[in-house]
């Protein structure tokens, strides 16, 4: 069995609060701020003019958001966070130095 996201809503599954190289910097303290990895996407929400607003995360994402929001829910045996896609702060890339 799996699931489906709808609407701009975003699954995410919280992480370790590691990262291999550089520092992440954050403008409140880190213990309000958390790390995890999209799971699942929705199609994004329809605007005033019936069109459909794509969602900038993607399905493997690693993104930055607030403790303190979404809803924590067990789906298919995995605990998850559930947000709407404006309620994510950034999306981590690695940084590719040479």
């Amino acid at each position: 069995m799996t699931f489906k996201a709808t609407g701009n809503r975003v699954f995410i599954k919280k992480e370790e609060q590691t990262m291999k190289a550089g520092t992440l910097l954050l403008a409140a303290p880190l213990h309000k701020q958390i790390i995890g990895r999209v799971v699942a996407v929705g199609p994004g929400k329809y605007n005033e003019s019936g069109i459909r607003v794509p969602i900038d995360v993607k399905v493997g994402d690693r993104v930055v958001y607030n403790m303190h929001g979404g809803q924590t829910i067990e789906i298919l045996g995995e605990e998850l966070t559930v947000f709407y896609d404006h309620d994510i702060y950034a999306i981590l890339e690695e940084s590719h130095a040479s």
